[in-house]
């Protein structure tokens, strides 16, 4: 890391053979994997935290699959000194075999994959202490092949917050544990369904508060935000309507204002959002049609917005979050591809049964004549999280399909429904 004297100082030294490496943003003290085991640097010092008992035991990685939003497998409490981390027994799922065909010969791997219907993999939580070395594991009970996601902390280190979600993956309990000897305290609320419960964010805690925090729920059919608290107050909806929640960005650093883009009714712009948490005033902040990204300063009062859309390549403007029509341009992007002979990117709508509107993408050749046939290519990548058509630069397409154009092709993308 680099001081502000500009000088480099080494804050940690690890080894070479090392994965899944997690570093508290503070104290600078890292957790790892090595092999199927989990180890942790504090102060410069390496301690083993947990050694895999037999194969198929396997510490501080993400498990069940990276559903849920799960991509990784330890985390660090807000103060660093304690380490929550996944311990996944896999030693009773059937073995896949994957070819590895860049070798010569080719060889075979083995990978623990749960098929539907089959054995699944079996998971626990533990925390350990830096400052004592002792572990405990929640007590997180029967049935054990459930779902263990979206793990959050308290600010105060005393408790962890699990998303619990049954096999069937239909039923969400968001339960409450004590860090400090593992017991279960209490079950926040529950969200169920007869189709599909998929909780992915985990809560996010309003600063200056060990109670307050705001959860992500597709409840009623949207990706929306919520305000809770751990007493069990009746939460507050801060975002509303058919416009999803995509991020969420923070906190203004008085916990009165939190930031979040969400997507339009049309799925193709993007917007920045803020809530105010105690009147429940809603503001957008920039109106240009594209797609935005906003980069916001820990006080919550910059706004840094990348921009984009089917024209703009990209431009970067800054403004005050109380008064975001006085921005000013901080970067603005030439375009890349002036004095190339590109495709022509064209944004259009097509019906589905039951009325849902679909959202595609064509583009023509260069020089295109209506008045001629041209073969087609049909570009297919579809289902839940993927969006291939957006109002941003070139329509999110991707150069090889200008390539397919120059040489002739139509090029057609659809997004199904779930995109």
């Amino acid at each position: 890391t680099y001081a502000l004297t500009g000088e480099l100082t080494r804050v940690n030294h690890l080894p070479a053979d090392i994965e899944n490496t997690d570093t508290h943003g503070k104290t600078f003290n890292t957790a790892y994997t090595k092999g199927d085991g989990l180890w942790v640097s504090v102060d410069g010092k390496e301690t083993e935290v947990a050694h895999s008992e037999a194969e198929g035991i396997v510490y501080g990685k993400s498990v069940h699959r990276d559903e849920f939003g799960i991509y990784k497998g330890t985390f660090w409490s807000p103060s660093g000194r304690y380490l929550a981390f996944y311990r996944m027994d896999e030693s009773m799922v059937t073995p896949y075999p994957i070819y590895v065909l860049d070798s010569m010969p080719a060889q075979v791997r083995y990978i623990r994959y749960p098929y539907a219907g089959t054995k699944s993999h079996h998971v626990t939580l533990g925390v350990f202490d830096a400052q004592t070395g002792k572990t405990v594991y929640l007590k997180t009970g029967e049935p054990a092949e459930q779902y263990l996601t979206n793990i959050a902390w308290t600010p105060d280190d005393k408790y962890i917050l699990i998303a619990v979600v049954n096999r069937e993956q239909n039923h969400m309990w968001l339960r409450q544990y004590d860090a400090g000897n593992g017991n279960f305290v209490k079950t926040l609320f529950e969200e169920s369904s007869d189709r599909w419960v998929e909780p992915e964010h985990p809560a996010e805690f309003v600063p200056g508060s060990n109670e307050q925090f705001v959860w992500q729920s597709e409840r009623d059919g949207f990706n929306h935000l919520y305000l809770y608290d751990l007493s069990g107050k009746t939460p507050a909806q801060l975002s509303k309507g058919a416009m999803p929640v995509i991020n969420f960005y923070g906190f203004s650093a008085d916990g009165k204002q939190c930031f979040y883009q969400v997507a339009d009714e049309t799925g193709l712009n993007r917007y920045v959002f803020s809530t105010d948490l105690n009147s429940g005033v809603i503001s957008r902040l920039g109106d240009d049609e594209g797609i935005h990204n906003a980069l916001i300063n820990d006080a919550g009062e910059w706004v840094l917005d990348v921009f984009s859309n089917t024209a703009t390549p990209r431009f970067i403007y800054l403004y005050r979050t109380v008064n975001p029509a006085d921005r000013r341009i901080v970067f603005g992007a030439k375009n890349p591809l002036d004095g190339y002979s590109i495709g022509l990117t064209r944004l259009l709508t097509l019906p589905s049964p039951g009325g849902v509107v679909l959202n595609a993408r064509m583009i023509l050749p260069p020089d295109f004549d209506s008045k001629k046939k041209y073969p087609a290519l049909v570009y297919v990548y579809n289902g839940p999280h993927v969006q291939l058509v957006t109002n941003t630069w070139l329509g999110n397409g991707e150069l090889w399909m200008h390539r397919m154009a120059q040489e002739g092709y139509v090029v057609f993308v659809l997004d199904g429904r779930g995109s």
